[in-house]
């Protein structure tokens, strides 16, 4: 063989049954790339190509490639997903360095300017009808493909997922602040992303757990973004055209649907309501799934709460839908929609939600049941030493008030803690508001940095000075006199579906020939230490950390991380002081609570002060 001359080699291995994490291997470069700086796998390059097309070249190489954010790379985006699938990897694979499948990749491939769309789009139609999962999630930062495609501003991408993967973009993601994909990409700006998603009926309204609406969430200063102001101001004003052109026609639809009654459609409500009893009866099975039945009382997305009326399909939209009556006028119908009526109540009081946002709202009694089985589960699952997860439906009238749910050891009056952003403070309430439905803690700052004195509406929950009181959800508390080791069980999820998503975690493990046996005896607490690589979300990039101490930045721990890419300062020099040695524009100084580490934020890993 001459030497430039290379003879492709045709093998295609057998496809694993289950899906597996593959370590984490540095990209194949050839001797001549090798050289360049920084090194980097040419796709265009004869040399690389041979490696590329060697048997001996292994899934997690292939996804070390992937992970190159570079225009020739991903254009090729497609034929490292065929690489992959030749050497037998199941299109669930994951690369354990990102914890991101085949799928994710493509949809950040899909980016303006960046992958070749065809490609893009013949790849995820390859996964899809190898079966990929449409709703993985991305355990570093807890997003799904249609999360990415949403962040890196592919429309062409959410629809492929959407029409033919069946994905839902109203899926929330919880690194995002409990935001849906439209949350995410107001964020990022990403116009062409947001009016896709509005034509399929991604919620605008839905607010995040910081109650900011879609448009609410971009971002207010853009020294970030690497475009002329011009242009920025440009694409902020289209986006606010895009949501209030989605309003003014959701509006014009239901002032038409009004207008087009006429007394015969009247006449005929008995008929359609004994068809409906039919379609309805029809999804009782799916509503039994769910734990629900007609009449019970629900929350919807968390916020609103009433009395599940219809649960079946509709003539609006297709696939299943609830149908509720709301306690306060703040729903959008009454019940009917178009000219077919599916329940009855008064005009605003009715709502339509997917029921994936109805919560079911137990009784007293209910709930002291279901609390004693999830502790049996809990305990069965290797999950017993985590506070009770389930929020309580008991009403907090004074400042003294702690609900009875919240039965975990760390959330109590006069507990000194810490919020978002270093913010500190003591506890001064614990229980359910009448402004937000939930559990809500009552902090008192140390300094005037709050926004309120206690009281919220005119009703007081507990007593402080003007702005330094605030009320937060539980999972936004980390106590400060314990040790820092387990501060990851001191952060208290209000969500109901808590638990089961911690034994989907667990289920997910096993799949992935992991060693997560329940019976194994407990491992140490994990505890952040110099020399362990972490996971940095803004430049989506990760590094090492060579200090952990302080500095004269500011108060506090401060980690100092050397990172693969040139993505910092020139040095890690702070007046003239210089806290570790590294390449040059390849350190960072950052407050523990920016990075994660395999998924964990470094808050809650920090070693204790003693």
């Amino acid at each position: 063989m001459t030497e430039g001359t290379f003879v492709s080699m045709d093998f295609n291995l057998p496809i694993r049954d289950k899906p597996v994490s593959h370590a984490f291997s540095e990209v194949p470069i050839c001797e001549q790339c090798g050289q360049e700086e920084p090194p980097f796998f040419n796709m265009d390059c004869a040399y690389c190509k041979h490696i590329l097309n060697s048997p001996s070249t292994t899934v997690s190489q292939i996804f070390a490639i992937m992970r190159q954010w570079a225009p020739s790379t991903q254009r090729k985006i497609g034929l490292l997903v065929e690489e992959a699938i030749r050497r037998g990897a199941n299109v669930n694979d994951r690369d354990s360095l990102t914890d991101m499948t085949m799928l994710h990749y493509c949809a950040k491939a899909g980016a303006a300017k960046i992958g070749n769309l065809e490609g893009v789009i013949a790849a995820i139609r390859t996964l899809l009808h190898s079966g990929v999962n449409v709703e993985a999630r991305c355990n570093w930062v807890d997003m799904t493909a249609i999360h990415f495609a949403a962040l890196f501003n592919a429309p062409d991408v959410i629809l492929i997922l959407v029409r033919e993967g069946n994905a839902n973009p109203q899926v929330l993601s919880h690194e995002h602040d409990d935001g849906n994909a439209l949350h995410i990409a107001a964020r990022a700006l990403a116009l062409d992303a947001i009016r896709v998603l509005l034509r399929l009926d991604c919620d605008p309204h839905l607010e995040n757990s910081k109650s900011l609406k879609p448009v609410e969430c971009m971002p207010e200063k853009y020294g970030h973004i690497q475009c002329e102001q011009y242009k920025i101001l440009e694409v902020v004003d289209k986006i606010h055209q895009e949501f209030e052109a989605f309003e003014s026609l959701n509006v014009t639809q239901a002032r038409s649907r009004r207008q087009a009654e006429d007394p015969q459609t009247q006449k005929d409500t008995t008929k359609k309501d004994r068809h409906l009893i039919r379609r309805e009866s029809g999804s009782f099975s799916n509503l039994e799934s769910l734990g629900l039945k007609i009449g019970d009382r629900v929350c919807v997305n968390r916020k609103r709460n009433g009395i599940l009326r219809f649960f079946g399909k509709t003539d609006f939209q297709s696939g299943l839908w609830a149908g509720v009556e709301l306690d306060e006028d703040s729903g959008r119908n009454d019940g009917s929609v178009g000219n077919y009526r599916y329940f009855s109540c008064r005009p605003n009081f009715g709502i339509f939600c997917v029921p994936s946002k109805l919560d079911p709202i137990a009784s007293p009694e209910l709930q002291h049941t279901s609390s004693s089985m999830d502790n049996r589960e809990r305990s069965e699952s290797g999950l017993a030493d985590l506070p009770s997860l389930r929020p309580s439906s008991s009403s907090a009238t004074s400042g003294t008030n702690i609900s009875n749910s919240v039965s975990s050891p760390y959330l109590e009056l006069g507990a000194n803690v810490t919020l978002a952003g270093g913010k500190k403070g003591v506890i001064r309430f614990i229980g359910d508001v009448k402004f937000q439905t939930g559990q809500w803690v009552g902090v008192e700052y140390n300094e005037a940095i709050g926004k309120n004195d206690g009281s919220v509406d005119g009703i007081r929950y507990f007593r402080c000075k003007p702005n330094y009181g605030v009320f937060v959800t539980p999972s936004k508390i980390f106590r400060d006199d314990i040790p820092q080791g387990n501060n990851r069980t001191t952060r208290v999820n209000t969500y109901d579906s808590a638990t089961t998503a911690r034994r989907k975690k667990l289920s997910t493990l096993r799949s992935l020939n992991l060693n997560t046996s329940t019976s194994a005896p407990k491992t140490p607490d994990l505890v952040l230490a110099e020399g362990m690589s972490v996971f940095y979300p803004v430049q989506r990039e990760t590094g090492i950390i060579k200090y952990m101490g302080p500095t004269e930045l500011g108060e506090g721990l401060w980690l100092g991380v050397e990172f693969s890419k040139p993505i910092g300062k020139p040095d890690s020099k702070v007046n003239l002081r210089d806290y570790f040695k590294c390449r040059p524009n390849f350190s960072l100084l950052l407050r523990p609570s920016k990075l994660t580490y395999r998924g964990i934020n470094c808050m809650k890993i920090l070693p204790s002060l003693s």
